[in-house]
C-alpha cells in the first residue's frame, strides 16, 4: 500500500497545474514561469490598438439642474435636482412652490452639478450654492445672519452631474 501512496503521490506532484506570475512586458525570463501584462487573455489586452493596451473610454457626463423657489410670505418653498436643463429645474421648482399652497412664489437659487442650501431665521431666510453641501449650508446660514437671527439651515441638496458613458 506505502507503494501505492508513494506514486499516487508522485503522480499528483507531476500532474499538478503550473502556476503562472505576471511579468514585465519585455522583461527576458530566462524562459521562467511567468505571462508578461501585454500577452493576449491578460486584462488591458486589446489587438485592435496594436500596442497591447485599452485605453480606457472617456467618460461622458450630463450636467443635472436644481432650483428652489420661495414664498416669503407664506414660507413655502419648492425644491428639485437631477433635471436635464435649468429651465426645467426652474418651472419645476416654481410648480412645488406653488402646489403648497404658495401665490407668491420666488426663483431664489438655480444651479448645475453642485450644492444648494436654504437657512431661516427669526424674520428672514438666506439661500446659497456652493461646490460642496457643507458650503452651501455655511453660505446660507451667512447671508441669512446678515438679514435676521437664529438661522438654521432648512433645506440642502446637491445636483450632480450624472455619468452617462
Amino acid at each position: 500500500m506505502k507503494t501505492y501512496f508513494l506514486a499516487g503521490s508522485l503522480a499528483m506532484l507531476f500532474l499538478t497545474p503550473s502556476a503562472h506570475a505576471q511579468c514585465a512586458t519585455a522583461a527576458n525570463t530566462g524562459g521562467g514561469n511567468c505571462v508578461p501584462p501585454d500577452a493576449p487573455g491578460m486584462p488591458g489586452y486589446s489587438p485592435d490598438r496594436g500596442d497591447g493596451y485599452i485605453t480606457p473610454p472617456v467618460p461622458v457626463w450630463e450636467n443635472t439642474w436644481g432650483a428652489i423657489a420661495i414664498d416669503s410670505t407664506t414660507g413655502n418653498a419648492g425644491t428639485v435636482t437631477g433635471r436635464a436643463s435649468r429651465r426645467e429645474a426652474e418651472q419645476a421648482a416654481m410648480r412645488d412652490c406653488a402646489s403648497k399652497g404658495a401665490r407668491d412664489c420666488e426663483l431664489m437659487e438655480s444651479y448645475y452639478n453642485q450644492c444648494a442650501a436654504v437657512a431661516w431665521g427669526h424674520a428672514g431666510y438666506g439661500t446659497a450654492r456652493d461646490a460642496t453641501e457643507a458650503g452651501a449650508q455655511a453660505r446660507a446660514t451667512g447671508a441669512c445672519d446678515k438679514t435676521t437671527s437664529q438661522c438654521k439651515v432648512v433645506y440642502s441638496a446637491c445636483s450632480v452631474a450624472r455619468r452617462v458613458q
